[in-house]
């Protein structure tokens, strides 16, 4: 984009918080030094947008969720964007009512860093729950004998990070992948490598897959022991009042159980070599979308095929497969009002330091089609034009959030580097504003 093993884990319940860098009221500081301004050497000059001098807000809290969602996350008037501090991962967030940005740690001295001890880097995997000023994410942790990581409430307003599941050890390394909440229950899997004396002494090690549920008022955690858990029969990727849906990579299909893991459902088969991406589920409506699309087009096969369509799954899981006039999309972004997608029209950038060609799949278009008519003719919203790249984009309203990589190409080199910057294009206006 196994094996079922039953086992006992304890929960970390921290007696302290983590909280910020520095004392102080962390509320006050947020509100004198959080708005953050960003000036780099890194930026492509793109003077075929006007700098933003004036933001503007039309859009509306939307009660749909993005299923997979690494770079943006919505939460009310709160959007979060990846991004980067210094070598750490970490979040800011966007007030889409005032256009400000953010940084979730107070401090105005922390200089954000490892060596700091700064409690809000390496943060990744962030997860909105129904409370505006809480989060939950995975936490990284380092020290001079071990990695280890952490699942953690974030609490946003008194800048509180507060551990709930994980622990340090010598013997294993856990890797973390929270998928969804649902019914106040964090639902996330585990791959566990076990490092046992006999294996350490060998240079080998093993890995584990297990789904796990974390009760966020208890902090319990329940590892589930059916045929789902091990990944074996593909990824649970979403629940709703009836269902777990599932994606199937490996038989290609998307399933659903009952919310017993019983009575398996199978919801679409799609072709071999095509995979599943771009999930979105409107509450609203009870409507699961999705992109299916052949490998081929982001070079994960060489059968040559090109094809990529939208799902819509609605709440009687009847499918239905959207006529639109693209049959190469992507990936895409649910609205309440429109489609957004990208589609595949490559632009080669050279041959990369690591081998092969270096190419944007997408040639750093963006289009959206109105949701209740999706055949109609495609409207583009943003062309890079070849000088700006994005691993992702977020449209609220008529602005663009988009996370920007730079195009290096130098002596038939060519490759993109990331530096955690975005951008907000508004492509009504025709405006640009850097963000770190």
């Amino acid at each position: 984009m196994a094996r079922s093993i039953r086992f006992i884990l304890c929960v970390l319940l921290a007696v302290l918080p983590l909280v910020a860098c520095s004392d102080g009221n962390e509320q006050e500081l947020i509100e004198k030094y959080g708005n953050v301004e960003t000036e780099s050497d890194f930026i492509a000059d793109i003077d075929w947008l006007e700098p933003e001098t004036e933001y503007s807000y039309d859009g509306e809290d939307e009660n749909i969720v993005a299923i997979y969602s690494e770079l943006y996350n919505r939460q009310g008037d709160r959007l979060y964007l990846q991004t980067k501090s210094g070598a750490a991962n970490t979040y800011n967030y966007i007030n889409l009512k005032t256009g400000e940005q953010f940084i979730l740690c107070p401090d105005p001295l922390c200089p954000h860093t490892r060596d700091s001890g700064c409690q809000f880097i390496d943060i990744s995997r962030i997860q909105m729950s129904d409370d505006e000023n809480i989060v939950y994410a995975v936490k990284s942790c380092y020290d001079g004998e071990a990695t280890w990581n952490l699942i953690c409430e974030l609490d946003i307003e008194n800048a509180v990070i507060t551990p709930i599941y994980g622990e340090k050890s010598l013997k294993r390394f856990d890797i973390y992948m929270p998928y969804f909440i649902a019914d106040r229950k964090l639902y996330f899997e585990t791959r566990r490598r076990n490092y046992p004396e006999e294996m350490i002494a060998a240079g080998v090690a093993r890995d584990e897959v297990f789904l796990m549920e974390l009760d966020l008022d208890t902090y319990e955690v329940r590892t589930f022991d059916n045929k789902y858990a091990a990944r074996e029969y593909g990824s649970c990727i979403y629940a709703n009042d009836e269902y777990f849906f599932f994606s199937d990579s490996e038989r290609s299909r998307l399933f659903v159980t009952d919310r017993d893991f019983a009575n398996e459902q199978v919801v679409y088969d799609f072709p071999d070599n095509y995979q599943l991406t771009s999930p979105y589920y409107d509450n609203d409506t009870d409507e699961f979308y999705c992109v299916i699309y052949s490998k081929f087009m982001t070079k994960l096969s060489d059968d040559g095929v090109t094809e990529g369509y939208i799902l819509r799954v609605d709440g009687d899981l009847n499918v239905e497969r959207l006529d639109m006039r693209s049959d190469l999309i992507l990936d895409m972004q649910l609205t309440r009002d429109y489609i957004y997608y990208t589609s595949y029209d490559p632009i080669e950038y050279g041959i990369s330091p690591r081998g092969g060609v270096c190419y944007d799949e997408s040639g750093g278009k963006i289009w959206r089609v109105p949701r209740d008519d999706v055949s109609t003719e495609p409207e583009l919203i943003f062309d890079g034009r070849g000088e700006f790249a994005f691993r992702g984009y977020y449209a609220v309203g008529d602005c663009l959030y988009l996370d920007y990589s730079e195009i290096v190409q130098e002596n038939g080199i060519g490759y993109f580097r990331w530096h955690g910057i975005n951008a907000r294009v508004n492509f009504v206006d025709g405006t640009i504003k850097w963000l770190t």
